[in-house]
């Protein structure tokens, strides 16, 4: 009897130089690219938000870890600071994403298994979207692969360098986003519960990748020491547990979404390629590999899906699930069963799905185009996948244009969105920018550290871009204070956006029945 602890993975010995796929991955990169450019889209507010980050490094920041901030700021210093520069890393690492995925499952499967993952991946529809978005998400998806890489070959090897990367991993993706430290806590469920490798639990190694994934988060969780632990406690409160827990229109909402992250037939595959594949090539190592890939990636779901019922959850919240479900189901396309009519008809599925993809991305892309082709000029906001990037350049002409008046004025306002995308647009660059928050509480990083009551006193004074602040509130709160009017920018058919603007000097404090 073969002991399956010295039974290699599958595919393990499977060595391919995948050409094909490293061309298809640049082609599809370089499309991106191309479309990317050449729709000059906004920054969606969080971008801009993130971008103003990366002007201060920190070790952390309000909402999320600081690799986001250092990775922006990189690239930005190399190209220059306008859209396409803040959003090339995303662009950038989805085929690398694509490409661990490819290592994992030739690793694991077979290289057919391992290139039909990576191509399954580059074609994702929230791959398509995220490729657009600088977002957390991209770097996450990224370590989290690679960890897959290292954890696959670590078991399988015991080698100390392999160990290491995984640690490396786990704690440059938990810099990342925190969502990486479900990756850790899967990896831990996995070898309690396989009789394969339950006695890694015994071995140092194991504890040194995670005293290396200690070491790479310390700083950030010393920063987050020093601000009163600001970003656990916001991760902590988007479960809202204070809130009714029960919403099956959430739970509904998410799963719908969940055919826009991995594309309608797709999700349709993922529950036949998630039971037990008896009798595939590889015996039991094969129902090894699926316990594997199933630990790292349901428990996640499994959460995301508790958490829309009982709150909310976006739908992207989910997405290293993904990595594991890809793999899975790129295995069942591609493992021999059933008869040549079976074999034949899922190598047909595989294409349709992928084609199908393909469009909801490009779809996506090409929105404007399209819109205008079929429909006009004129937008509807529900139907427009873009509607939170419109109107903030043209916001900003209009503040630029009324800043003339008042040289060496800040930017004072009432509302991130206004202070990341004015911070972002206006040229140049406001000398102070501060946010007017009479409650007193922290819900962002400009309230954080930029709040007008911890700036020094400014006698150029403030032009504030208000939307939820009344002017008798303003003046009562600055020894000088001027109503410039309203702007009102149309954004589509149905729908604008709205601030007042006025401009303020010498602030003496908030209302105290206010704080």
């Amino acid at each position: 009897m073969v002991d399956e602890r010295h039974t290699p993975w599958v595919g393990k010995n499977e060595a391919v130089f995948p050409l094909g796929l490293i061309l298809f991955l640049a082609a599809i990169t370089l499309y991106r690219a191309i479309a990317l450019y050449a729709a000059n889209l906004p920054l969606f507010l969080d971008e801009a938000y993130y971008f103003d980050w990366s002007r201060t490094l920190a070790f952390g920041y309000y909402s999320k870890p600081p690799l986001i901030a250092w990775t922006i700021a990189a690239t930005t210093s190399l190209c220059g600071e306008n859209e396409f520069c803040v959003r090339t890393p995303a662009l950038l690492v989805h085929p690398f994403t694509a490409f661990a995925l490819f290592l994992v499952g030739r690793h694991l499967y077979g290289a057919q298994t391992g290139q039909r993952a990576a191509i399954l991946y580059a074609t994702l529809p929230m791959v398509f979207a995220s490729s657009w978005i600088m977002s957390t998400d991209a770097l996450l998806l990224l370590f989290w692969s690679y960890g897959l890489w290292f954890l696959v070959r670590a078991l399988e090897d015991d080698r100390l360098f392999d160990w290491l990367g995984l640690g490396v991993c786990i704690g440059l993706g938990s810099l990342a986003k925190y969502t990486m430290l479900v990756f850790l806590l899967s990896l831990l469920v996995y070898l309690a519960f396989s009789p394969i490798h339950r006695h890694y639990l015994r071995r140092p190694k194991l504890y040194t990748a995670l005293i290396v994934a200690i070491v790479t988060l310390l700083p950030n969780m010393v920063w987050n020491t020093l601000h009163d632990l600001v970003s656990v406690r916001h991760t902590a409160s988007n479960a809202a547990l204070d809130h009714p827990l029960f919403h099956p229109a959430k739970l509904f909402e998410f799963l719908v979404g969940q055919a826009l992250v991995c594309g309608p037939l797709l999700l349709g595959v993922l529950p036949m390629a998630m039971r037990r594949q008896s009798g595939t090539n590889g015996g039991g190592r094969s129902n090894e590999v699926r316990r594997l890939l199933l630990t790292m990636s349901v428990p996640l779901f499994v959460a995301m899906l508790a958490e829309a019922l009982a709150v909310r959850a976006n739908a992207n919240w989910a997405a290293p699930s993904y990595l594991g479900f890809t793999l899975l189901i790129a295995a069942w396309f591609t493992q021999p069963q059933g008869t040549t009519v079976h074999t034949l008809w899922r190598s047909r599925l595989l294409v349709m799905a992928v084609l199908l993809n393909g469009v909801i991305g490009g779809v996506g892309y090409h929105y404007d185009a399209l819109s205008r082709a079929f429909v006009g000029t004129e937008r509807v906001r529900h139907l427009d996948p873009y509607a939170r990037l419109r109107g903030w350049r043209e916001l900003a002409a209009i503040v630029q244009n009324r800043l003339v008046a008042y040289p060496e004025a800040g930017l004072l306002g009432d509302d991130r969105a206004v202070l990341a995308e004015l911070g972002f647009y206006l040229r140049p660059r406001p000398p102070s920018i501060a946010v007017w928050n009479p409650t007193g509480v922290i819900s962002d990083q400009y309230r954080l550290n930029a709040d007008i009551h911890l700036q020094p006193p400014t006698a150029s004074g403030y032009l504030f871009v208000a939307r939820g602040t009344d002017f008798d509130a303003v003046s009562a709160a600055f020894a000088k204070a001027e109503d410039l009017g309203r702007i009102r920018i149309p954004t589509h058919r149905d729908s604008a956006l709205e601030f007042r603007l006025y401009w303020v000097q010498g602030f003496v404090g908030y209302n105290t029945h206010n704080r």
